[in-house]
């Protein structure tokens, strides 16, 4: 298995495409805009099996005050947002690979990037696997989970924080 982490901007097409289709085939995230997102990112991770299939990805995101402060805010968070430098997010394994801990490979990853600052993360409140994976790693449940605001989805999201 090939792990690594690069800049958007030395990403080939090809892989901000492949790491984009896996994110959306997971669904949890609104797929209009999304490339311009993943470009804006800090670092975006990348997991390969050893036949050259891609199986799990994860992005370590700068994200802009306004969005900060409203995650905070729908979260009732008592933290300032502004002391949060990052944000990890679309951390995703194929439906195929799931069940093996892999997501623990690449949030370690993704705290080795943002090692030295504070950082904060969001995971569907039933998503019970990695909330397990984010608290064994240090992110702690803050605040109150909340609803996503994407239209088509019901459920609720949980802050963590490290």
């Amino acid at each position: 298995m090939k792990k690594y982490s690069k800049r958007p901007f030395d990403c080939s097409k090809i892989e901000i495409k492949m790491f984009m289709d896996l994110v959306i085939k997971a669904g949890e995230v609104e797929p209009e805009g999304l490339e311009d997102r993943v470009k804006r990112a800090e670092k975006l991770i990348f997991m390969w099996e050893d036949n050259g299939e891609l199986i799990g990805v994860a992005a370590v995101k700068r994200p802009n005050e306004k969005y900060k402060k409203r995650v905070f805010s729908k979260a009732q968070s008592k933290e300032d947002p502004q002391s949060f430098s990052f944000e990890i997010g679309w951390i995703v394994i194929d439906e195929r690979f799931r069940g093996q801990h892999l997501s623990r490979d690449l949030l370690d990853i993704a705290l080795q990037i943002t090692e030295g600052h504070k950082v904060f993360a969001t995971t569907r409140t039933n998503n019970l696997a990695m909330q397990k994976t984010n608290k064994r790693y240090g992110l702690n449940p803050n605040g109150k989970p909340y609803p996503t605001s994407r239209k088509d989805r019901n459920y609720d999201l949980t802050l963590f924080l490290k």
